[in-house]
């Protein structure tokens, strides 16, 4: 899955397009790559945005049942194998 990052797109002057909700796409896009483990610091880098503000993405995605954390503090998608 190819995914543009928010970052590089121009920005949108359409009101009834989300730039959160595409980031929080973006974010959640990468853990779908594998069996990726990745902390804050990791994806704030991949997606180019402060460590708070990916802080608050993660920890919605977990909230939503998306993303679990591990006992080290990192993230990854919850398995939809049951």
């Amino acid at each position: 899955m190819i995914v543009l990052s928010p970052v590089a797109r121009p920005q949108q002057k359409n009101i009834r397009f989300s730039s959160s909700l595409e980031t929080g796409l973006y974010i959640l896009g990468i853990f779908c790559d594998g069996n990726r483990v990745l902390g804050v610091a990791d994806v704030a880098s991949l997606v180019n945005i402060p460590r708070g503000t990916t802080h608050r993405y993660l920890s919605t995605l977990v909230r939503c049942g998306q993303l679990e954390q591990t006992a080290n503090r990192k993230y990854r998608r919850v398995s939809l194998d049951g």
